[in-house]
């Protein structure tokens, strides 16, 4: 999980929770927050052990007093037959991809719109994510091959 924070007041932690069935939560981890702060702040959790499955995860941040808030769910299927999933989507800026096991292939990353038309075409190098700040809002296709033209992930995804 990765997220960020444009500014903090009285954040003490973020609680990082997963679920197998919606309702069911566990906390994996803590993260600690920097209290108080007006600078973007980026975070990291990763789920070492992933349920075979959908797996449900979301964020609670607690501040000092104790009050908190959840995130919205976020799922993940663990049996797709791919290697990679997409996060967030809905997407602002920039699209991250999750490897499910470590590669070494050279990947290519394709997004279509709506209408099929090819909008953008990246080999995805060092960095898990792409830009994507400049597209319009909509729906749009995401694939994503190996260097011998293999299918490794073709999803959906909006961009807000």
């Amino acid at each position: 999980m990765e997220w960020a924070t444009a500014s903090e007041i009285n954040n003490s932690h973020f609680e990082a929770e997963r679920s197998a069935f919606s309702g069911d939560w566990r906390t994996l981890g803590k993260v600690e927050g920097h209290g108080n702060s007006f600078q973007i702040n980026q975070y990291q959790f990763i789920d070492e052990r992933p349920i075979a499955g959908m797996n449900y995860y979301r964020l609670k941040q607690t501040d000092i007093d104790g009050k908190y808030k959840y995130s919205n769910v976020v799922r993940i299927d663990f049996n797709r037959g791919g290697k990679i999933t997409i996060s967030p989507n809905p997407v602002v800026d920039y699209l991250s991809f999750i490897f499910f096991k470590k590669t070494e292939e050279q990947l290519t990353v394709f997004v279509y719109d709506a209408n099929g038309r090819l909008i953008l075409n990246n080999p995805l190098i060092s960095e898990n994510k792409i830009d994507l700040i400049n597209l319009t809002p909509g729906i749009y296709f995401i694939q994503i091959k190996n260097e011998i033209g293999g299918f490794i992930l073709t999803d959906r995804f909006i961009k807000e």
